[in-house]
């Protein structure tokens, strides 16, 4: 599993795969199944799409302007190929706490899509 976070004690910028030393001596365990953060030590996470949202945007820009030229049939085109796109890109577990970013993790089908309501629970600090 690929992780992507925060030390807790100096703030530095961790990638890791495997247990981890910080430069600032924070030990750092990562556990392939995931039930807890590395990084914050808690247990809420969420899935999504690993797909960079600019890209998204991007091809949704250009398809509208080209349907100036195509009367609409490039959103049709560009429709199927985000159709693709979605069922070719693997998903992403993210911490809802930290925000640490993981990959290759062994239970992802047990992680749910992102809820809102956690979120702003979790936010204003209210109990889930």
């Amino acid at each position: 599993m690929n992780a992507l976070g925060y030390c807790p004690q100096c703030n530095k910028t961790l990638s890791l795969t495997d247990s981890f030393t910080c430069s600032c001596g924070y030990l750092i365990e990562v556990d392939q199944e995931l039930h807890l953060c590395p990084f914050c030590k808690k247990q809420d996470f969420y899935k999504q799409k690993d797909f960079n949202p600019l890209i998204g945007r991007i091809i949704f820009i250009i398809a509208a302007i080209l349907s100036l030229f195509t009367y609409g049939l490039s959103f049709i085109v560009f429709y199927i190929i985000d159709f693709f796109l979605y069922k070719k890109i693997p998903f992403l577990v993210l911490c809802y706490y930290c925000g640490s970013h993981f990959r290759d993790v062994l239970r992802i089908h047990e992680i749910k899509e992102f809820d809102h309501y956690k979120a702003d629970m979790i936010k204003y600090n209210q109990d889930v």
